[in-house]
């Protein structure tokens, strides 16, 4: 009986340092693709970013996806790919939501809002802040000011127009 609590032990600890190593692996690769953006190097940045949200999801560290899915939202944008940045920052909607990390999934609708905006698609703009602002609840945080900046934005906006 003992014997087999301890093989279980060793089991856990072993699925809990490949866990460690897949996160700490995927935080590298997410810092080298930003290296690479901030370079102008958007491809490479990329690949680091498929390369982490992969990485990510060998090991189960959901909310380290999520985060790398909407980088690699932003870097689509930045090369116009713009079906390509909402399926992907809406995926990382949808892993962030399941992972029980709401924030992350206020990150990607800001992410995806602001890609919307910035191609005068304003009703789909402020459902994406709409939805942000109803992932976050009642929670009352910095996240909740910014995207009631980028609503009022978007009422600036539309009454220029």
């Amino acid at each position: 009986m003992k014997l087999c609590m301890t093989i279980a032990a060793l089991g856990a600890l072993e699925m809990s340092a490949k866990h460690v190593d897949g996160v700490l692996r995927t935080a590298e690769l997410l810092q080298e693709a930003r290296q690479h953006e901030r370079a102008g190097r958007i491809r490479e940045a990329m690949d680091c970013c498929m390369a982490a949200v992969a990485e990510a999801a060998w090991c189960g560290a959901w909310a380290a996806q999520a985060v790398g899915l909407r980088r690699l939202g932003v870097l689509h944008h930045q090369r116009n790919e713009m079906a390509a940045a909402r399926e992907t920052c809406r995926t990382s909607v949808e892993v962030a939501l399941r992972a029980g990390e709401p924030t992350i999934a206020v990150e990607a609708l800001l992410a995806l809002g602001n890609f919307e905006a910035s191609n005068g698609h304003i009703q789909a703009a402020r459902d994406c802040y709409l939805e942000a602002l109803e992932a976050l609840g009642d929670e009352r945080s910095e996240m909740k000011g910014r995207i009631e900046y980028q609503m009022e934005q978007l009422k600036e906006q539309t009454q220029a127009a």
